[in-house]
């Protein structure tokens, strides 16, 4: 977009704290797809985790004859899912609240042609304030 792109505000996932997960899986995307992971991918990554738990929490759960016939408890899944609470994922620290996800976001500028953070946020009570 070039100098048309100059001045737009954005919103993206925040920097996440560097971890041994989150290496390990930007070595393995890297490896996979010859390119760096992107916010799309690593919020995959983990939501694709948090249901495998959520499905493995709903299979321990099920009788004998279910789990034969991978017949599993939809309600189940869905309040191990919504009971996450502070995992740490590749792309930070994920929760969930009322079916929602509860994460920061980075609000960014393009500034010289280059991508510039502003800051990273929450919502609080509606309101959208300074992440600490």
């Amino acid at each position: 977009a070039g100098k048309y792109a100059e001045g737009v505000i954005f919103s993206g996932a925040p920097v996440a704290q560097a971890s041994e997960k989150a290496t390990a899986f930007a070595d393995a995307y890297k490896k996979a797809f010859n390119m760096d992971a992107d916010d799309f991918a690593k919020n995959a990554y983990d939501a694709t985790n948090i249901l495998l738990d959520g499905l493995k929490a709903a299979y321990d759960k099920a009788s004998d004859g279910d789990k034969k016939s991978l017949t599993l408890d939809k309600d189940a899944i869905q309040a191990s899912v919504a009971a996450t609470k502070d995992v740490e994922g590749v792309s930070g620290k994920v929760t969930f609240d009322g079916g929602d996800v509860v994460k920061n976001i980075a609000i960014n500028k393009v500034e010289g042609g280059k991508f510039v953070a502003t800051g990273e946020y929450k919502v609080e009570a509606g309101a959208l304030v300074k992440a600490q």
